[in-house]
């Protein structure tokens, strides 16, 4: 899923749950929508999955929503 702010189809979302793979590119992620007006919201989860894999979430809010 690639999230970009501002949102492409009307206004942003007052609430989005990004998620990744921990990499630099989640960070980048993270860094655009703080860079857009969201700040972050409760902590940063860390799953990891059956075949080892890692997930990494994050919710964001909308800056004043």
């Amino acid at each position: 899923m690639a999230d970009t702010v501002p949102e492409t189809a009307g206004e942003p979302l007052r609430y989005k749950l990004l998620t990744g793979t921990g990499d630099r590119e989640f960070c980048e992620k993270v860094s655009r929508h703080l860079e857009g007006g969201y700040v972050l919201y409760g902590e940063p989860v860390i799953a990891s999955g059956p075949d080892g894999g890692v997930t990494v979430a994050q919710a964001v809010v909308l800056r004043g929503a």
